[in-house]
């Protein structure tokens, strides 16, 4: 994985994967955060754009093999369970964002 799909992970994701070594089975529910979040028009126009937008990633990741795979147009985000070969395919792309552990964690504001 080049430096700058490495740089789309989340730090939990970073960690899960060096515990593991590139070599073994690995496997995690992730969410996909796209660039280029359309704001403007109604519901459907944006639903529409979305749609339009994250259909190669899709279909790559189910090419992948990933599994559970979900759309969701109002934070532009895609859902899967992906393998090694999934995440990879994911991170190098140009039209996403950031990737991040899709799992419950614990988060502690400062104030």
């Amino acid at each position: 994985m080049s430096e700058s799909a490495w740089a789309k992970l989340d730090r939990n994701l970073q960690e899960d994967l060096k515990s593991h070594g590139a070599n073994a089975v690995w496997e995690a529910p992730i969410m996909i955060v796209l660039k280029g979040m359309v704001t403007e028009g109604t519901r459907s126009e944006r639903e529409a754009a979305m749609a339009a937008a994250s259909t190669d990633l899709v279909n790559d990741l189910a090419r992948s093999g990933a599994r559970d795979i979900a759309k969701y147009w109002i934070n532009w985000s895609v859902t899967a369970t992906v393998g090694l070969r999934g995440l990879g395919l994911a991170a190098e792309r140009d039209d996403v964002k950031q990737i991040v552990a899709n799992r419950r964690q614990r988060v502690m504001l400062k104030m």
